[in-house]
C-alpha cells in the first residue's frame, strides 16, 4: 500500500503525527482515529496521481485539515438538524392544540376496535 507514496515518506510516522494533531482538533479519540484513517486512505489512493506544488507532506497535511473540516461541518449539521427538531417538538407540545394527524389516526383506531367489538361473540365481549 505505501507504494503509491514518495520512498522518504514513513506511514507509520505520518500516522502518529496525523493521529497526534487530529487528537488536538477533535478532541474525541474515536473521531480523531477515523479522521486520520480516512484521511490516510486518501493520501495513499490519491498520493500518485498528484503534483506537488510545494512538497508531500503540505499536501498530505492540507488532506488531514479538510477531513478535520468535515468532520466539523458534519457534526454542525447534525446538531443544527437535532436543534430544529427539538424546537419544532417544543412549539408541538406548548401549543396545547392536538396534532391533526394524531387525530385522524386515533379516529381510524377508535373505529377499527369498534368493528372488530361488534364482530366478537356474546362471551368473548363479557371476557374482555
Amino acid at each position: 500500500m505505501s507504494a503509491n507514496l514518495p520512498s522518504h515518506i514513513d506511514l507509520t510516522k505520518l500516522r502518529e503525527i496525523f493521529l497526534a494533531l487530529a487528537k488536538r482538533r477533535v478532541r474525541d479519540e474515536q473521531d480523531a482515529e477515523e479522521i486520520v484513517q480516512d484521511a490516510l486512505m486518501t493520501v495513499v489512493e490519491k498520493s500518485a496521481s498528484q503534483t506537488f506544488e510545494k512538497s508531500f507532506l503540505q499536501w498530505a497535511f492540507g488532506v488531514l485539515r479538510n477531513k478535520i473540516g468535515n468532520y466539523y461541518q458534519q457534526r454542525e449539521r447534525r446538531h443544527r438538524t437535532t436543534e430544529e427538531m427539538t424546537e419544532d417538538t417544543e412549539r408541538t407540545l406548548q401549543s396545547g392544540l392536538p396534532d391533526p394527524l394524531s387525530m385522524s389516526t386515533e379516529a381510524e383506531l377508535r373505529s377499527k376496535i369498534q368493528r372488530s367489538w361488534r364482530q366478537l361473540g356474546g362471551q368473548c365481549r363479557r371476557l374482555l
